[in-house]
């Protein structure tokens, strides 16, 4: 493999070549200062001079299968913004711009946790976070632009915020869900732009995975489907829809609204949406088709999804669960018998790994 290395005598840059050439990669340096590299060199990097600021060694990348953007400009108690920009902002426009001419397969720009909005402890942030939007540090500022720079070059810019969808270049769309919801991003394309998309992420690194594989993520977050879940009787808090945001208590009117407001300042539904979580001795799956849910001999709802969690070594999984629409009087902790088995009552979202037995 053959990288080129822009930032390669920094902080992160240094480090990066030298595990990559650890890894017999075949190496290139950008360096405004190659007598800074000479260690690299020693080592059997290939020292390109120049600056990511002023185009025009593009060809130095030509044999590249991918460009790591590692350069950018953090100073002190800043006396020169401008320049922040141009190295910042301005170099990442063009060394993004050249590999594109010379048909580098992939880019990865090193960005800065800066950018990122605060999140809890327990919640890393990832590449899809919400970026910050009140700014003051120019530094933050200038890798904030650029990074959203690079976000739309990758054909899928994410939205700042959840709850949000940004129009494509292609016609379709990006939305970005909101708390809880099973699935990052849905992006909506043509139909015949959709074989395409769907290359560009798998050459990302992405894993195509099918229909099955989204239904149980969706039974494992507790996300309500049209006709399993929600039909024309369903009260909207029965499925959830109050705590996953799907409901607008301050947007204009609609039908069945002072029912579901009152209910939701006032009162409470009799039945509601709660996970299943069958014991896994048996290994069999639960009866296809026997929907009814019964507890202390009386029946108190119907199970309205299912999914088998496969063995991956994490504890709980090897076995069935499900959603059911059951009466709130059978609290989280209950046994009860569903589809023909026995079953845990459980909050959703369903939390593993799972320690206490079914």
């Amino acid at each position: 493999m053959q990288a080129f290395v822009t930032g390669g005598t920094g902080l992160i840059g240094r480090p990066l070549v030298e595990a990559l050439i650890q890894r017999n990669w075949e190496v290139a340096v950008l360096a405004r200062e190659p007598t800074r590299a000479k260690d690299l060199e020693a080592r059997g990097a290939r020292i390109v001079q120049g600056d990511v600021t002023r185009p025009g060694f593009e060809g130095a990348m030509s044999r590249a299968d991918i460009v790591f953007h590692a350069a950018g400009w953090l100073e002190l108690g800043i006396r020169d913004v401008q320049r922040m920009f141009d190295v910042n902002l301005l170099g990442t426009r063009n060394v993004l711009s050249m590999a594109r001419q010379q048909g580098v397969g992939r880019f990865v720009f090193t960005s800065t946790a800066g950018v990122f909005a605060p999140t809890p402890k327990d919640r890393p942030a990832t590449e899809s976070s919400p970026v910050q939007v009140a700014l003051s540090d120019p530094y933050v500022t200038s890798k904030v632009q650029a990074h959203q720079l690079v976000a739309v070059a990758a054909g899928l810019e994410v939205p700042p915020t959840a709850g949000h969808v940004l129009p494509r270049p292609d016609g379709g769309e990006t939305a970005r869900a909101t708390e809880g919801a099973p699935f990052v991003l849905q992006v909506t394309v043509p139909a015949a732009a959709a074989a395409l998309l769907a290359a560009r992420l798998e050459a990302a690194g992405a894993v195509a995975a099918g229909p099955a594989t989204l239904e149980l993520s969706r039974i494992l977050a507790g996300w309500p489907r049209l006709g399993a879940e929600v039909d024309d009787r369903t009260i909207p808090q029965e499925a959830r829809l109050d705590q996953i945001g799907g409901v607008s208590y301050t947007k204009g009117c609609y039908t069945g609204q002072e029912t579901v407001a009152r209910l939701h300042f006032r009162g409470h539904v009799n039945r509601q949406i709660r996970g299943l979580l069958f014991d896994p001795e048996p290994p069999a799956a639960p009866a296809d088709g026997w929907s009814v849910v019964t507890y202390v001999d009386r029946d108190v709802g119907r199970v309205t999804s299912l999914a088998f969690v496969p063995e991956t070594g994490v504890a709980g999984a090897g076995r069935w669960i499900g959603l059911a629409l059951i009466r709130r009087e059978v609290e989280p902790g209950s046994v009860v018998r569903a589809a023909g088995r026995d079953a845990r009552v459980v909050d959703l979202p369903f939390a593993f790994p799972i320690a206490a037995p079914a």
